[in-house]
């Protein structure tokens, strides 16, 4: 893959998980969501998806 693909595949990683991560916490704490849980949540997501890049990435390498 190309560089701008795996960029985008990152960059769709973070976005999948962030939403889906705002969906929970709207459904199991319905409070309404202060600023921490939405830097938190990023953050979060931001981590899970590095993690998830860097062994897709490590796997093709050693393919």
């Amino acid at each position: 893959m190309t560089f701008k693909k795996e960029i985008l595949k990152f960059l769709l990683y973070i976005i999948i998980f962030t939403v889906s991560n705002f969906i929970l916490k709207t459904i199991l704490i319905p409070d309404d969501l202060s600023a921490f849980d939405i830097v938190s949540t990023i953050i979060t997501a931001g981590i899970i998806s590095i993690g998830i890049f860097w062994v897709e990435y490590s796997m093709k390498r050693k393919s």
